[in-house]
């Protein structure tokens, strides 16, 4: 970029105070300078003052790419903390998207009987890992229905993986989310039963997971 200056003093020459003018060449005291008639000529220094020429760096953004929905699954962490519930911890954290959902499911207080407990919560469950799907915009709503399928199935493995028994699930098969639950245990579950709950007339489900192998 060619070096410039601003007059600060005209005088009687074919200049204009303030404005800038290119330096096409110098001396020690002048600069050669094309004046306002077009006409190129030697000025002193001290009628200009120098232009100072901020250094812009060129920032290179990287191009943002649309999370794919077998990379959001591969980018996935789901973590499970066992207590008086499942508690799980699932997180998406790529770039810019920082996710997180914590769905639970609870236990019983005591064993149904021997080896067998109950795990239940399991609407809110569903509600929470489809609101967490629903952050994903840049998938379509099929795809969004395989995440979420795809997240509770992977809960419902660490559940077996780290329970020493059998656990029973139930939930009312006309809840919104009902798919999310039922797809993911489908292929888990050693039987599952159908039965109209007597006090609602609601279709009730309920899923045996054998978590001993």
């Amino acid at each position: 970029m060619a070096k410039q200056v601003t007059c600060i003093n005209a005088k009687n020459y074919a200049l204009t105070k303030g404005n800038p003018y290119i330096i096409l060449g110098s001396t020690r005291d002048m600069y050669n300078i094309e004046n306002d008639k077009n006409k190129i000529a030697s000025y002193s220094k001290k009628l200009f003052e120098e232009i100072r020429q901020a250094i812009v760096e060129e920032v290179v953004e990287e191009p943002v790419v649309n999370p794919t929905l077998d990379s959001i699954k591969e980018a996935l962490v789901i973590n499970m903390d066992v207590g008086r519930a499942y508690d799980f911890d699932i997180t998406y954290n790529v770039g810019r998207r920082n996710y997180n959902a914590s769905p639970s499911l609870s236990l019983s207080g005591s064993e149904i009987s021997c080896g067998v407990n109950q795990i239940y919560n399991l609407n809110a469950f569903s509600t929470s890992i489809y609101n967490f799907g629903q952050r994903f915009n840049t998938i379509n709503a099929e795809e969004r229905r395989e995440l979420t399928t795809h997240i509770s199935k992977t809960c419902f493995e660490l559940i077996k993986e780290n329970t020493s028994c059998m656990a029973v699930l139930s939930t009312n098969t006309n809840h919104n989310r009902f798919s999310i639950v039922d797809t993911g245990l489908e292929e888990l579950t050693d039987s599952h039963e159908t039965a109209i709950n007597s006090n609602s007339g609601n279709t009730i489900k309920t899923w045996l997971l054998n978590c001993v192998d």
